[in-house]
């Protein structure tokens, strides 16, 4: 019997497997975004950043701000109105809206208060997934590379339409769209890397393009575009060829994405933001972890005096009263050049700074933020978390120790690097792809916590989870799929 022949049973089995993880995976976001009563993450106010772009404002009670967060319950009717103010954060997460735009109109006109259902969003961002994470698995599969088509799917099914990522698709926050252009330029940049031929023009602009768009969702990404180029082109150190011109749009598309955070951060409109994040950063969590509060405030170049209010939270009185009451307003001049400094004048602070933010990074549905009620989940319900019927990842997260949580995160990085090392990567596309996910939790936890300190990091930090769990199934799949071909007296391909 020929190879082809002994191959074709394997081919058939990963074909009916790949079929059913993206049903599974086309079930599980569908089953969210129809979900009775709404399931969605409640909104912290993050969201009115997305709504002002569109003007789209919940149904609240009188009496209360069309601006105000909803905290306690999501809130699934909502309708245009244009007498708010608030300042558009130009965010990736604005194109769905703008998508979703026509369809909120349509009912809004068609119905009796003129309001329209948030799960028009969450149906355009679900749908723009499938068919991207569906494109992906045939254009796998279209190459005669079964085993890396079956392992896009398996990533779908298991971590991409976990409740934890898809809770966010019924709302206006960035991290829906954080993980949907993480995810393409990911596999995006494998698919032409392991192209029989060299990618073409069109090819690599919507590469760049998708990286951009990865880039702008959130400002705390601003620097991740090239992070992933740096990724992609790493394992040339070992000998593989990942491709110079994958690795140059990637860089291209970061590029356009900082230039588009650095456009947000100029407008004067982000001036409270930029003071609540550094109070955040600074005072509340920096300071108190300072063996010397007033040294390290002289060092990142605020006056000694605003050392003594180390500790103090933009979200607690006086500050929340009034921001006028601020006692370290100068703070919102400090520089992350000066703040990075750290690293070098005060190792130990800053030790302890980023390797406490750890401890910050679960929930991975943040329905709760250090033991207390956080963001409730369940519409009509205060502060109710995930239902027990829906599985997630977050759950098992949460049961884990934390020097376990603290190895799965921290580890990649040096698993990839021994495989690197001892030559076991040899498909370039498998080795850049693991390259990237062993990286940017590592560079998302960084650029959290010097952005935002330890205020709701967890929320912050949803893509490091997103990256860990994708690292170690591929990772266990790729093992799974050299395993089958050596005992096959075969290979089989890969990504």
């Amino acid at each position: 019997m020929n190879a082809s022949a002994i191959d074709r049973p394997r081919r058939r089995a990963l074909a009916t497997i790949a079929l059913a993880l993206l049903v599974l995976s086309l079930y599980r976001g569908i089953s969210m975004v129809a979900s009775v009563p709404l399931l969605a993450l409640a909104n912290n106010y993050d969201m009115i950043r997305v709504q002002a772009c569109i003007d789209a404002y919940p149904v609240r009670a009188p009496g209360i701000a069309p601006w105000a967060g909803s905290g306690d319950a999501p809130i699934e009717r909502y309708r245009f109105r244009h007498d708010v103010g608030a300042p558009c954060f130009l965010s990736s997460e604005v194109l769905f809206a703008g998508l979703a735009r026509p369809l909120f109109e349509a009912e809004s006109l068609r119905s009796v208060d003129g309001s329209f259902s948030i799960r028009w969003l969450g149906a355009v961002k679900f749908a723009v997934f499938f068919s991207l994470a569906a494109g992906f698995t045939a254009a796998w599969w279209r190459r005669g590379q079964p085993a890396a088509a079956a392992a896009n799917a398996a990533l779908t099914a298991l971590v991409l339409t976990d409740p934890a990522v898809t809770l966010y698709l019924n709302g206006f926050y960035a991290e829906y769209s954080t993980v949907l252009f993480g995810y393409t330029s990911i596999a995006g940049a494998a698919l032409l890397i392991s192209a029989p031929r060299t990618p073409g023009v069109a090819s690599l602009a919507l590469l760049a393009l998708a990286v951009a768009a990865f880039v702008s969702s959130k400002i705390q990404h601003a620097g991740l575009g090239l992070l992933l180029a740096a990724a992609l082109a790493l394992p040339a150190i070992a000998g593989l060829k990942t491709g110079v011109r994958v690795a140059l749009a990637l860089a291209v598309g970061g590029a356009i994405g900082l230039a588009i955070q650095a456009v947000n951060l100029a407008k004067s409109d982000n001036e409270v933001m930029r003071l609540a994040n550094l109070t955040n950063t600074v005072l509340t969590s920096l300071l108190p972890l300072s063996d010397d509060p007033y040294r390290t405030a002289h060092n990142i170049g605020l006056p000694r005096h605003c050392g003594a209010h180390a500790g103090v939270n933009w979200y607690l009185p006086p500050i929340s009263e009034n921001a006028a009451n601020h006692p370290c307003p100068e703070v919102a001049r400090v520089s992350y050049v000066r703040l990075l400094g750290l690293a070098f004048s005060e190792p130990r602070t800053v030790a302890r700074f980023v390797g406490g933010s750890l401890a910050h990074l679960r929930p991975w549905i943040p329905s709760e933020y250090r033991g207390k009620p956080h963001l409730g989940v369940v519409q009509g319900r205060h502060w109710a978390p995930l239902p027990a019927d829906w599985f997630s990842w977050s759950r098992t997260l949460d049961r884990l120790p934390q020097w376990l949580v603290d190895l799965l995160v921290l580890s990649p990085a040096a698993v990839v690097a021994a495989l690197l090392a001892s030559r076991r990567l040899r498909r370039p596309a498998l080795a850049g792809v693991l390259v990237a996910l062993a990286l940017l939790p590592p560079a998302v936890i960084v650029a959290v916590t010097f952005g935002n300190g330890f205020e709701d990091s967890a929320k912050q930090m949803h893509l490091v989870f997103t990256t860990v769990l994708s690292f170690w199934a591929l990772l266990a799949l790729a093992g799974l799929g050299r395993a089958a071909a050596t005992g096959g007296g075969d290979r089989v391909a890969g990504s």
